[in-house]
């Protein structure tokens, strides 16, 4: 992370709410900057414990991003469905699930999202080549109601361009919606 991303994650810190669904308009090549940013925020500055489900890449990538950027990982779980051929899951989800990866510091034999302050969404809408569009909203419409019902923060980087119908839906339901752009200007 850069000294501005960093100034970035300290704003955040002091702006994200307890709990509430924000959606962030960014392309693909900034989405796992703006994941570290956010990471940094909450479960480094903050000290919060986390989720992150992580759909598309493995989980390892941004444990080692994190690790390099020196963001604690004490606090962070993950759900990894990467490897899944049906990229579906439900809570609680069990460590001994074989098609599900579960990482990070675990406090139970399964994980929930009761049990965290935040959940990030990493990459929903890279899913949509593995899923027919139904599959897609079913599970997008899961993760909103289950960071609701929970109350925790939920962050859903998403590109609006690339995933139109997805952006809008996780947008009916987000209490705050950014670009990419305003997110990189708060600390300005």
């Amino acid at each position: 992370m850069n000294p501005h991303e960093i100034r970035v994650s300290k704003k955040l810190a002091e702006l994200l709410p307890e709990d509430g669904i924000w959606l962030v308009d960014v392309k693909a090549n900034h989405q796992i900057r703006l994941i570290l940013m956010f990471l940094k925020a909450l479960a480094d500055l903050k000290r919060k414990r986390g989720l992150i489900v992580t759909l598309e890449k493995p989980h390892h990538y941004l444990t080692y991003l994190l690790g390099i950027h020196g963001i604690t990982q004490r606090n962070i779980t993950y759900v990894d469905v990467a490897l899944s051929p049906r990229k579906h899951f439900k809570f609680p989800v069990s460590i001994e699930d074989p098609k599900i990866r579960v990482g990070g510091f675990l406090r139970r034999e399964s994980v929930h999202p009761k049990d965290y302050e935040f959940m990030v969404i990493d990459n929903i809408g890279h899913t949509r080549m593995y899923l027919s569009e139904e599959s897609h909203k079913r599970m997008a419409r899961y993760l909103i109601n289950e960071g609701k019902k929970n109350k925790i923060f939920t962050l859903f980087p998403l590109d609006r361009e690339r995933c139109p119908k997805i952006y809008e839906l996780i947008k009916k339901n987000a209490s705050k919606e950014m670009k990419w752009e305003e997110v990189m200007k708060i600390a300005d």
